[in-house]
């Protein structure tokens, strides 16, 4: 009797270690391969609010009204429009990986196909023109970046061979390198900590004006879109309307300008004063008139950034 009573026990404890061992197996083919360090989860939900703003201006028709292919092809339209709602809902998931983590390669390189599908769409259309084709390119180039963080989990992402700073997190500059060994190019070649070329050199804070001038356009795209939610709900003053996204575009361009190293001091002071005094402008008269009220907290951000630039680039 006790040896039957043992056998039984010993074969229930052998099918819990079975159950155990399965689920583990489950776990490890079907959950997250490796969870994302910190000093990486904060670098791809920075990059994933990039992507999810960079998506949306895209996606907006209004914002293109002058552009023929979003007048004409239809299909394209619809096709941005549908990863716009992609890499809306990955960075909605991605705020809540750390009570629920994946894989999220597997995401990226879904968002990166769909990207590129859309981009070549764009290069292959007899209505496109430079400002689509380089919007998708930044969003194609976002996505790349991403894939490297999300692939160094560690948070020491290594771009090759360089070592980031201390603590983990990307390098703060990196050289191009030849793949076949050849030496490196003259020192005033240089990439980015994502391996994306910088502007020309220029003085020390060249680099801190192209930050703030990426700030500047983010915040006045979060203001269009704001803008654009109030008016869908309601009335609203079509000339402040006018004036954000006519300032929203200005900031695009800005911004071009500045990475691009097609703007010396000068001219980048001229163009961020104009810029301020016509936000100074907007504000004040939305302000009297109580327009848009929810735009203000980016339109204020988006002067800062201005007044920054100012200090950056000011005699």
């Amino acid at each position: 009797m006790h040896s039957n009573k043992s056998r039984r026990l010993s074969f229930v404890f052998a099918a819990a270690a079975a159950a155990w061992i399965a689920g583990t197996a489950f776990v490890q083919a079907f959950g997250p391969t490796v969870t994302l360090k910190e000093p990486a989860y904060r670098e791809l939900r920075r990059l994933a609010e990039r992507l999810d703003l960079k998506a949306r201006l895209a996606a907006d028709q209004g914002a293109h009204d002058r552009s023929r292919l979003y007048r004409r092809d239809n299909d394209f339209v619809q096709a941005a429009v549908d990863f716009s709602r992609r890499a809306s809902q990955f960075n909605e998931r991605l705020a809540r990986y750390r009570a629920r983590p994946w894989n999220v390669d597997d995401d990226l390189r879904s968002l990166l196909r769909n990207a590129q599908d859309v981009r070549d769409r764009v290069r292959r259309s007899r209505f496109t023109d430079e400002h689509v084709v380089s919007d998708w390119n930044e969003i194609v180039g976002t996505l790349d970046q991403m894939i490297k963080v999300s692939q160094s989990p560690d948070g020491q992402i290594d771009f090759g061979g360089s070592p980031g700073p201390e603590g983990g997190g990307p390098p703060r500059g990196v050289q191009e390198r030849d793949p076949r060994g050849n030496p490196p190019p003259p020192p005033d070649q240089h990439r980015d900590e994502y391996g994306e070329r910088l502007s020309p050199p220029g003085p020390p804070d060249s680099r801190e004006v192209a930050g703030l001038a990426r700030e500047l356009e983010d915040r006045a795209g979060r203001a269009h879109g704001v803008a654009q939610r109030v008016a869908a709900q309601g009335p609203y003053r079509r000339e402040f309307f006018q004036s954000i996204r006519d300032f929203h575009d200005q900031a695009v361009a800005f911004r071009r300008s500045v990475e691009s190293g097609a703007s010396d001091r000068r001219q980048i002071r001229a163009e961020a004063g104009r810029l301020l005094d016509s936000a100074r402008q907007t504000d004040q008269s939305m302000r009297r008139s109580n327009a848009f009220s929810d735009v203000w907290p980016e339109w204020q951000g988006a002067m800062q950034a201005l007044r920054r630039i100012l200090s950056f680039v000011g005699d």
